[in-house]
């Protein structure tokens, strides 16, 4: 057989390997969409069944009874021992995206996306925006919204954690 074409010969334009077509950008957001909720299927049924020995990773918890308060028992203590204990659980990928985000925060492992939060913010912002305040900028109701609403958790930080470069950090957590 002859491979060489001559000037007579046609090629074959119809061939699938040169028949590459790129997806487009609604297709990609489809597929994501599809990815995102398998993961968030497959990782949040894990989630839910992850309870960690907690007298075990703080033993400074014993002693304190069995039922514990997040605010008053949990948020004195360092996040590095739980967040060790949770890569060590993680392996495979078990628990999704959502530890790698966690080590890639410096001071926030996650919003408060609850209805409950959400109530609690729009009623701060209502006591910021009264009748003298209409004028406010927005981004500025944003920010004494925010601030209100972390105000203890900000002071908690500040008495507990370390600071540099006006940066709140979590010892251990940062890598």
């Amino acid at each position: 057989m002859n491979d060489v074409l001559s000037d007579s010969d046609e090629e074959n334009t119809n061939d699938e390997d040169d028949q590459h077509v790129l997806p487009s950008d609604e297709e990609i957001r489809a597929k994501d969409v599809i990815d995102a909720n398998i993961e968030f299927d497959s990782a949040f049924k894990k989630w839910k069944r992850y309870s960690p020995d907690w007298l075990k990773l703080y033993p400074s918890l014993n002693g304190r009874g069995t039922n514990l308060s997040l605010i008053d028992d949990f948020m004195p203590l360092d996040l590095k021992p739980m967040y060790d204990h949770l890569e060590k659980e993680n392996k495979g990928g078990k628990f999704g995206y959502l530890p790698l985000m966690m080590g890639c925060s410096v001071g926030q492992l996650g919003a408060l996306n609850a209805e409950s939060f959400a109530e609690r913010v729009n009623s701060a912002a209502k006591l910021l925006v009264d009748d003298k305040n209409t004028s406010l900028a927005d981004s500025l109701i944003n920010m004494l919204v925010v601030l209100r609403m972390n105000r203890s958790f900000m002071e908690f930080m500040r008495s507990n954690k370390s600071a540099r470069y006006g940066v709140t950090t979590v010892p251990g957590l940062a890598k």
